[in-house]
C-alpha cells in the first residue's frame, strides 16, 4: 500500500465536515443626538429649545439554502415612541425569481419607486425629515407612512437595473399601536381600508453619470389614491459629486380633493464633506380631506413650503456630523430653526 493511501484517510479523519447552511443573526441601527431652536414650531409657542433624541436597534437574521433561497428578518425596536414600540417588522424570500416580503413594511410605491429625494443632511431635510422643527412637517414618499402588515412581491435583481414591484396590505390602519401583529383590526372590518400600491425604478450608471428613476401608485380603497414620480442624476466634479433631485406626487380624494407634493434639492459632495439644501411645497384644496399636505404627519393646512441648507461632515465610517438652517410655513405660522446633531449608524 503507497504511503498516500495511509495518510490521507488520517487526515480526513481529523478535518471538520462542511457545516451546512445556517441562519445567521445580527444587530444594527442608529442613534441620531443633539439640539436644535425654533422661532416658531405652529403651537403658538415661539422660542423653543429642542433636544434631539432618536434611535433604532435593528434585529436582523440570514440564511442561504442549498437551493439557492435567501431568508431574512428584520426587527425594529425604537428607542422613541408615542405609539407602537416595534416599527417595521417582516421576513424575506428571494431567488431567482425576485423577492417576497411578508409583514409589517412599507407599501411598494416607496419601498421600490421612492426615488428623487436627496439626504445628505438626513434626518433633517427639506424632504422625508424625521424631525419637525417649523410649522411645515414633510411626510416623506407617499405610501411611506402605513407599515401595516402585508405582502410584497419586486423582481429584485432579476431585471438588472430595472425593480418593479407590487404590494398588498389587507387593513393599512392596523399598524396604529397594534405593532402590525394583527392580521384583522380589532377596531373595523378588514376590508374598510385595503392598500394595493406598485412600484417601479431604474437605477444604473451612464457612464460616469448615474441615473435614478422611479414611479409609484397607492391606491386606499376607504378613501384616496396616489401618483409618485421621481428622479435622480449626480455627476462627478473632479474628486466631487453633484446630485440634483426632483419629486412630484399627486393624491386624490375620492371626493374629488386633490393634493400636490413638490420637492428639488441640491447636494455637493467632496471627500468626508456634504452640503446640501432644497425646497418642498405642497398644495391641497379641502380643509376636510384626511391625508392632508403632510400624509398624517402633523395638522396640515392649505398650502406648506419647507426650505432647508446645511453641512454632514464624516468623522469615521458610521458617524456624521450635521449642522442645518430650516425654513417652514403651514399657512398658518412660519418660523426658522437651526439645529446641530450627531447621527451614528451601526
Amino acid at each position: 500500500m503507497t504511503p498516500y493511501r495511509l495518510i490521507a484517510p488520517a487526515i480526513l479523519a481529523v478535518l471538520p465536515l462542511a457545516a451546512p447552511a445556517q441562519i445567521v443573526g445580527s444587530v444594527g441601527g442608529y442613534m441620531n443626538f443633539g439640539a436644535g431652536y425654533s422661532s416658531d414650531i405652529g403651537t403658538g409657542a415661539d422660542g423653543k429649545v429642542g433636544i434631539i433624541r432618536d434611535g433604532e436597534i435593528h434585529l436582523g437574521a440570514m440564511g442561504k439554502s442549498d437551493n439557492g433561497l435567501t431568508f431574512r428578518v428584520r426587527v425594529e425596536l425604537e428607542a422613541f415612541t408615542t405609539t407602537d414600540q416595534i416599527d417595521e417588522n417582516f421576513a424575506t424570500v428571494e431567488g431567482g425569481f425576485g423577492r417576497f416580503v411578508v409583514g409589517g413594511n412599507d407599501s411598494a410605491a416607496n419601498e421600490v419607486g421612492g426615488v428623487g429625494g436627496l439626504r445628505s443632511t438626513f434626518p433633517i431635510t427639506y424632504f422625508d425629515e424625521d424631525f419637525t422643527l417649523t410649522p411645515a412637517s414633510t411626510g416623506g414618499y407617499l405610501g411611506e407612512n402605513s407599515d401595516g402588515i402585508g405582502i410584497r412581491y419586486d423582481t429584485n435583481k432579476l431585471l438588472g437595473p430595472i425593480v418593479l414591484g407590487v404590494s398588498y396590505i389587507p387593513d393599512v390602519g392596523v399598524d396604529s399601536a397594534n405593532d402590525s401583529l394583527f392580521a384583522f383590526s380589532e377596531t373595523s372590518s378588514p376590508t374598510a381600508a385595503q392598500q394595493y400600491s406598485f412600484g417601479g425604478s431604474y437605477k444604473d450608471k451612464i457612464g460616469e453619470v448615474g441615473l435614478e428613476v422611479g414611479i409609484g401608485y397607492v391606491r386606499n380603497t376607504e378613501d384616496w389614491n396616489g401618483f409618485h414620480g421621481g428622479a435622480t442624476v449626480s455627476i462627478p466634479v473632479g474628486d466631487a459629486k453633484v446630485s440634483l433631485g426632483g419629486v412630484y406626487e399627486f393624491i386624490d380624494d375620492d371626493n374629488g380633493d386633490d393634493i400636490q407634493r413638490y420637492a428639488v434639492g441640491l447636494d455637493y459632495t467632496t471627500g468626508p464633506w456634504s452640503v446640501g439644501g432644497g425646497y418642498y411645497g405642497c398644495t391641497d384644496d379641502a380643509a376636510s380631506f384626511g391625508v392632508r399636505c403632510n400624509l398624517g404627519n402633523g395638522s396640515g393646512g392649505e398650502t406648506e413650503q419647507r426650505a432647508s441648507l446645511g453641512v454632514s461632515y464624516a468623522i469615521m465610517p458610521g458617524a456624521k456630523a450635521i449642522g442645518v438652517v430650516e425654513y417652514g410655513d403651514n399657512d398658518t405660522d412660519d418660523g426658522v430653526a437651526v439645529a446641530g446633531l450627531i447621527a451614528i449608524n451601526f
